[in-house]
């Protein structure tokens, strides 16, 4: 029998990115892992409800056997016995991210043996998770690149803190994932705004629009979504060859439009000055399918202590150099 993989989730970045990491490596290659200090330092430390989706949706997908299973719980033991894919609907509680669950069952389910359609509800636009544009216009893009054949529908917009969101995804097994080199040009073709908006005033949106004004992204759009609750976005996209780039802001209640878009512009054009090709959150996302593709490479902006946590924990399910350098003010990450 394997060796059970030891995991401290305190260490590093001490989140939920620890969890779902190993959720998916652990589904994929059968190895079973016991997580102790389940996000320790968070002020309401353990599995929170968001968290727990994620560990129901990885057992439901793999058949596992699982020990501490529940809400507030610090430890768990989580051992795998054989990859289904198949029809699942995974629902979030509340406005709990339904994108950490996907990215949660993504991978092991693009290597299952079947097609796979998942149903996923609960927050499809949250401010502390990927939002399901950039999964849809950025990320999904890079998993095509490498040979997945992944196709995405948003039926509603689940906006914290209401939610009630729900998209669906079509996942066609792939067997084996190819390499993905991307180069250190940007080469960007056009940069575009949007703005999307529900149940609130139009002039908030017609605010943002204004004060993208002698910005890169100045051409931008108003996208009017069906939500059950209140929500505001702008997403910045950079479109190159290679990828596209998206950097996002959302609407808070007590700032006004004008700061909030001040927010988001000073934090893109940060990135877009580096002239590195991508940013920093999806830098977190390319590391896990380039592992498992058994190589890649990419270079960074932004060099968080998400990601190197991120690579931490892949290292311990996977024997793979994950190489870490500098590059001008970013860095280059070659896995392989």
């Amino acid at each position: 029998m394997p060796q059970l993989i030891q995991l401290d989730g305190s260490r590093g970045e001490g989140g939920g990115q620890i969890l779902r990491s190993a959720l998916a490596l652990s589904v994929i290659t059968g190895q079973a892992f016991e997580m102790v200090k389940i996000r320790a330092g968070r002020s309401k430390p353990g599995l929170r409800n968001q968290h727990l989706t994620c560990v129901l949706a990885a057992q439901a997908i793999s058949a596992a056997e699982v020990v501490g299973a529940e809400l507030d719980s610090q430890e768990l033991l989580f051992e795998p016995q054989t990859l289904v894919g198949g029809t699942y609907h995974f629902e979030q509680p509340g406005a709990g991210s339904a994108m950490l669950v996907l990215q949660t069952v993504l991978m092991p389910l693009l290597l299952a043996d079947t097609t796979s359609r998942l149903t996923l509800t609960g927050g499809t636009h949250n401010p502390l998770a990927p939002p399901f544009d950039f999964i849809e216009r950025s990320f999904v893009p890079c998993l095509r690149k490498m040979g997945a054949d992944i196709s995405l529908t948003l039926d509603q917009a689940g906006f914290f803190p209401v939610g009630g969101g729900q998209c669906r995804v079509k996942i066609q097994p792939v067997g084996r994932l190819e390499p993905l080199h991307l180069s250190p040009e940007t080469g960007i073709q056009r940069h575009q705004g949007k703005v999307l908006i529900a149940n609130l005033p139009e002039h908030i949106a017609e605010r943002e629009l204004k004060a993208l004004k002698g910005s890169p992204w100045e051409r931008a759009e108003i996208v009017y979504v069906k939500s059950r609750g209140p929500g505001n976005l702008i997403l910045l996209e950079s479109q190159s060859e290679q990828l596209c780039t998206i950097h996002e802001g959302f609407g808070e209640k007590k700032l006004p439009a004008e700061q909030v878009v001040q927010k988001l512009l000073s934090r893109a054009m940060h990135h877009v000055k580096s002239k590195l090709p991508v940013e920093e959150y999806l830098a977190d996302q390319l590391l896990l399918p380039m592992a498992l593709a058994g190589g890649g490479s990419f270079y960074t902006s932004e060099l968080s202590q998400h990601t190197r946590t991120n690579i931490e924990t892949i290292q311990a399910f996977l024997d793979i150099s994950i190489q870490v350098k500098t590059y001008g003010k970013g860095w280059h990450i070659h896995l392989g």
